[in-house]
């Protein structure tokens, strides 16, 4: 279910999705809220349109062809999506462009601003991702991949440290900086 809830606690209003897997939710500037996520009963991945105050607006079918995505994400018209297979796939009106990771990259967060998207994950070794290479010390370490909106890559950064660390979030702030939150693990 989705619920709004004020600054007090106090529950605004409340949707139920019985058969609706939710995988994103976004609150955005024109206040609406959009939730992506796997319909179980219509086999289909749905964009609802959500009102301010609770009332559905738009349900839109995406054009995926499987439920097995790990993260999907609607970004200024835009479908990103995740697959568990390691494969990124750029969504755009009838153009489809996709990346497949290597096995040792594994990706965890994706978020966007109005000129980019960004992903973050794990990685082991070494990688070859979109012809960028990286590389780690034997240790779990966290790598960025920056996208512009048509899905092409701007840039591949690694942070490499002599521990294991793995990354749980990422965001972009105003400053085009890139802020991650994880765990590390002292060898």
């Amino acid at each position: 279910n989705v619920s709004n809830v004020d600054l007090s606690g106090n529950v605004n209003w409340k949707l139920n999705f019985l058969d609706l897997d939710i995988n994103h939710i976004d609150a955005n500037n024109l206040n609406q809220i959009k939730i992506i996520g796997y319909d179980r009963h219509g086999l289909v991945w749905n964009k609802i349109i959500v009102s301010k105050d609770g009332t559905i607006n738009n349900i839109t079918n995406l054009p995926l062809d499987t439920f097995r995505y790990q993260m999907v994400r609607e970004i200024f018209g835009s479908i990103i999506t995740y697959h568990q297979n390691g494969t990124i796939q750029f969504f755009k009106e009838e153009n489809i462009r996709s990346l497949i990771l290597p096995e040792n990259c594994k990706v965890y967060d994706i978020k966007h601003d109005k000129e980019k998207s960004i992903m973050t994950g794990n990685f082991i070794g070494i990688a070859e991702i979109g012809g960028y290479q990286i590389q780690s010390l034997n240790y779990s370490n966290v790598f960025f991949l920056m996208f512009d909106l048509d899905g092409n890559i701007i840039k591949v950064h690694h942070e490499i440290k002599d521990r294991h660390e793995y990354v749980s979030g990422v965001d972009i702030n105003y400053l085009d900086e890139i802020i991650y939150h994880g765990k590390y693990f002292d060898s």
